[in-house]
């Protein structure tokens, strides 16, 4: 048989066929639909991305991108863009405003998600708490000025009897609500289709730390001090009674185990990261600008908060920037300022100079 040369195919306008050996099918069809993308009558070669949404200024350049897990079945895609903060309506596929506020722009936000609870912050906006689990679509068109607005069955209990929320960037409020029927509703400027996304209006806690730096680990929240980067602090413990809350209460109030507190650190914390050890046993691991990574720790008993830092593994140079760490095959890895990949060395014998801190029981 003599040599076939390869074609270059543009166009596989002739559709899948499976039915025939490849070597069999005409040249402009495929011998599998893998890979493939079907535009009405036309199969082509998929482009191996998709857009989501779009955005009306292009000159609001991203900044932060996080996935929420609101319950174990349904996620969230969050980001930041110029000053407002969204998320991925899959509904509409469109990029919805999460809050009617406009923040400061181009700021590096941190996220956090506890039970469908969803916590963000940066070094000068106020940090914010969304309760995504009680969002819901609509259940009826509505027109301008409605004036009662009816939810997808059995979710309106999600919501409270009086509240401010957002269907599409619209925003609006309600003073009542009867079973699925929110009642008392203002500030409706659109119409809206059955189906559109309902999301309630943030919370704002003005009293929490502002940081670039912040996560979630063993019911808390732990915020790297904007104006101090050695203040690590971290909020109550999440309890039963009222979790949303104590998540962005940082308030000492030496009231015993659960209290909220803060931890000084030898040098400024530079990024966080949950390590797995051998032993299968997760450790919050703060890198600071000495070089040096601290296990955080915070212990709660005889009724009394107790937060440290101890050495745990040495980088002998500081990271390059948050997000610059990772686990990898029980490692933990960082890229440095000098731009190369580094794998941290176990602490052994600590100097005078990074002798172990443990700082600030938060409770008298």
């Amino acid at each position: 048989m003599p040599f076939q040369p390869l074609d270059l195919i543009h166009i596989w306008d002739g559709g899948a066929n499976s039915r025939q050996l490849p070597s069999a099918i005409q040249k402009n069809e495929s011998p599998f639909p893998i890979g493939m993308q079907f535009e009405g009558k036309k199969v082509s070669k998929a482009p191996g991305y998709q857009v989501l949404g779009t955005e009306a200024d292009s000159t609001l350049t991203g900044y932060s991108l996080y996935n929420h897990r609101v319950l174990s079945t349904e996620e969230v895609l969050v980001k930041t863009i110029g000053g407002y903060v969204k998320y991925y309506d899959e509904v509409s596929d469109a990029w919805q405003l999460l809050s009617s506020t406009t923040y400061t722009t181009q700021k590096k936000w941190w996220f956090s998600s506890f039970n469908g609870y969803l916590y963000v912050g940066n070094d000068t906006d106020s940090m914010q708490r969304w309760t995504l689990g009680s969002w819901s679509t609509l259940d009826g068109d509505i027109a301008i000025g409605a004036a009662t607005i009816d939810l997808e069955a059995g979710t309106g209990d999600r919501f409270a009897n009086s509240g401010s929320g957002l269907i599409e960037g619209d925003t609006f409020a309600w003073t009542g609500r009867t079973a699925d029927q929110l009642t008392g509703v203002s500030g409706v400027t659109a119409a809206h289709s059955s189906g559109a996304r309902v999301t309630l209006e943030p919370t704002a806690y003005a009293s929490a730390p502002k940081g670039k730096l912040g996560m979630f680990y063993r019911n808390r929240n732990y915020v790297v001090d904007a104006a101090s980067p050695n203040f690590l602090y971290f909020s109550k413990l999440a309890t039963n009674v009222n979790p949303h809350d104590s998540l962005a209460n940082f308030t000492v109030a030496g009231s015993g185990a659960g209290d909220a507190g803060f931890i000084i650190t030898d040098a400024p914390v530079l990024d966080m990261v949950v390590y797995i050890t051998g032993t299968n046993e997760p450790v919050l691991v703060a890198f600071c600008a000495n070089g040096i990574s601290y296990a955080i720790s915070v212990v709660d008993e005889g009724g009394t908060t107790v937060g440290s830092a101890v050495p745990f593994k040495v980088a002998r140079e500081d990271i390059a920037g948050v997000g610059m760490t990772a686990v990898t095959e029980n490692d933990l890895v960082f890229i440095g300022k000098s731009g190369t990949w580094r794998a941290c060395l176990l602490y052994t014998s600590p100097s005078p100079r990074d002798r172990t801190r443990s700082r600030m029981p938060s409770s008298a």
